[in-house]
């Protein structure tokens, strides 16, 4: 009896003895760190730190007052390390390895807007601990306020405030749907963000990296609010780019940005829409022929800009003089403009400079739009499927898109283009497509684009690989 209470007395230890053949405790890691501003190298109290694994679910830690954080007991992997802190721009997400002694740099975030976090320093513990130090340094991000009022005074409300960076010109590609090189041949305008004026016509534009900036007040996007007149204006009383004031924002830096709109008569274009003459075209009179007019050197894309519908004759009022783009597209009295058939017929795009007097008569003889033909091939052996091509404007002076689908021998036609830049994208329906290479004549159609009409009547021809590989381009 004595002998089987000793027993239960000693069992709590015993089971806490390695038992011979039994595997040892899985070993731990630590990972522990600082959180910084970029700038001032100051603590950044009260920062998110997130780390996942894909695995389990995701911990989470704030930092203390000093900026420190601390996490324990992990599984040796590999981790997403994630930073975030209020008023400051949020890197990129980093992978941390835990799992052996090796350092290794993290943080850097992609188009160098944010600094490294560093290296991860490691070692292991007197326990045996894998354990990690680092520190994450965040950019304080800046803020633009301002307020718009109109020529009198009064604040204007709903206005949308566009803010517009200016960056060294990318020249590894083509110029993206949204961006806009500038005169000088080295710099782009790209859009940061767009925000709107309250009921005192006041803005607040957050988030912004460190940069160069103009700020630019446009109008409202539903017709009848704005008197006429009035222009997109540029910080602080500028109806152009080459006259706006820039903002140089740094770090975390609070600008104010108050806009007088500019309040401008214009004058009168006006004449004839001419269909081209043929019995291959379609008889009747044109409908829906929709015009626009966009300024040189246009940044913005305004929906109250200078634009009308018009049926055989079109008149835009209220044009500052200037040198402008002119677009027109119509539909010929065949098609319906209001839904089923919108087929696009004719077009135009030219040049045009206004003056300071009204310009009647000024006629404008629309194109017949030309079809794009194409060919899709694939490799040798490989058994040939349909895809479907889609073709997308790149300019605010071509709206829409083109679609068709490959038929026997790959053959398929894009028909009824605008003038404009574009680009290319191919899918399929079921398993993903992956183009091996995209080309018009010379031109690398799936890095640059290609500009429409053509210099010349060539195919554009689509190589893709045979099977399910990387996603659709």
């Amino acid at each position: 009896m004595r002998n089987a209470r000793v027993y239960l007395a000693l069992l709590p230890l015993l089971s806490l003895m390695p038992v011979q053949g039994q595997a040892a405790a899985a070993p731990t890691a630590i990972l522990e760190g600082s959180v910084v501003n970029a700038a001032t190298g100051a603590p950044i109290a009260g920062a998110r730190i997130k780390i996942e694994t894909g695995q389990v679910e995701p911990l989470y830690l704030r930092t203390d007052a000093g900026g420190h954080f601390l996490f324990r007991n992990l599984l040796p992997a590999s981790y997403r390390l994630s930073v975030d802190a209020f008023g400051f721009l949020q890197p990129a997400s980093a992978f941390v390895d835990l799992t052996d002694q090796r350092p290794m740099a993290i943080g850097a975030a992609p188009g160098g807007t944010q600094p490294s976090s560093g290296t991860l320093a490691k070692v292991t513990d007197a326990d045996g601990a894998l354990h990690a130090r680092t520190s994450v340094a965040l950019v304080a991000y800046a803020v633009v306020t301002g307020k718009v009022t109109g020529p009198d005074g009064i604040p204007l409300e709903d206005w949308a405030i566009d803010i517009l960076k200016r960056q060294p010109l990318d020249k590894s590609g083509g110029a993206g749907p949204f961006t806009h090189p500038l005169p000088d041949g080295q710099n782009e305008i790209v859009p940061a963000t767009t925000v709107h004026t309250n009921d005192k016509g006041e803005f607040r534009a957050a988030r912004l990296e460190p940069g160069t900036y103009y700020v630019a007040a446009n109008r409202p996007t539903m017709p009848g609010t704005w008197e006429s007149g009035y222009r997109i204006t540029y910080y602080p009383h500028a109806i152009g780019l080459a006259s706006a004031k820039p903002l140089e924002l740094a770090a975390g830096a609070r600008a104010r940005a108050d806009i007088r709109i500019v309040n401008q008569s214009g004058v009168r274009v006006a004449g004839r829409l001419v269909k081209p003459a043929g019995a291959q075209y379609p008889s009747g009179p044109l409908v829906y022929t929709s015009l626009v007019l966009t300024p040189e050197h246009n940044y913005l894309v305004n929906a109250n800009g200078p634009s009308t519908t018009g049926w055989d004759e079109y008149e835009l009022n209220d044009v500052l003089p200037g040198k402008y783009t002119l677009m027109a597209q119509t539909r010929d009295a065949s098609t319906d403009p209001f839904g089923g058939d919108q087929k696009i017929v004719f077009g135009l795009l030219q040049t045009i400079d206004v003056g300071d007097r009204d310009m009647d008569g000024f006629d404008l003889t629309l194109q017949p739009l030309r079809d794009l033909a194409g060919v899709v091939t694939f490799p040798e052996g490989c058994t040939p499927f349909p895809v479907t091509i889609n073709v997308f404007a790149l300019s605010a002076l071509a709206a829409g898109h083109a679609e068709a689908v490959s038929g026997a021998g790959g053959a398929f036609v894009l028909r009824g283009l605008i003038s404009g830049r574009f680009t290319v994208s191919v899918s399929r329906s079921g398993p993903m497509v992956r183009v091996r290479s995209m080309k018009l004549g010379d031109r690398d159609v799936e890095k640059e684009g290609f500009e429409y009409p053509l210099a010349a009547d060539e195919p554009l021809r689509i190589e893709v690989a045979c099977g399910n590989s990387r996603g659709a381009r």
